[in-house]
């Protein structure tokens, strides 16, 4: 047993309950053997599905080096608001996908962003 904390409590309960410390010993070596610790790989969550990295492709296609405005890449793409704002979140979040600035379409109302696949300079 590497854990000092854990050798502590084995000692304190062979002690309070009168039982080998030898045999509290194997006993939590065995416990630890069938639970072994989960090796992380770095990655969280599930893996992402086929469709979805379709469509994170698909997103930067569209956006192109010279960029274009997130309404016409979501009405190409035609997927749901929620979706393509979550997929270019990811993609902007990752490094993929760059927000260059605002698109003014004359109209009033939250004016969409202007998305490159290239980093501006």
């Amino acid at each position: 047993m590497e854990n000092t904390q854990l050798q502590v409590l084995v000692n304190e309960f062979a002690k309070a309950n009168k039982v080998s410390r030898a045999k509290v010993e194997t006993l939590v070596s065995n416990v630890q053997a069938l639970n072994p610790k989960k090796v992380s790989n770095g990655h969280k969550g599930r893996p992402v599905m086929e469709k979805t990295k379709a469509l994170h492709d698909l997103i930067i296609q569209k956006a192109g080096v010279d960029g274009n405005d997130a309404v016409s890449i979501r009405k190409q793409c035609q997927v749901d608001n929620v979706t393509f704002n979550n997929a270019v979140s990811y993609l902007v979040k990752t490094g993929k996908l760059f927000r260059l600035g605002k698109f003014d379409t004359g109209l009033r109302g939250r004016q969409p962003y202007i998305l490159s696949s290239v980093k501006p300079e």
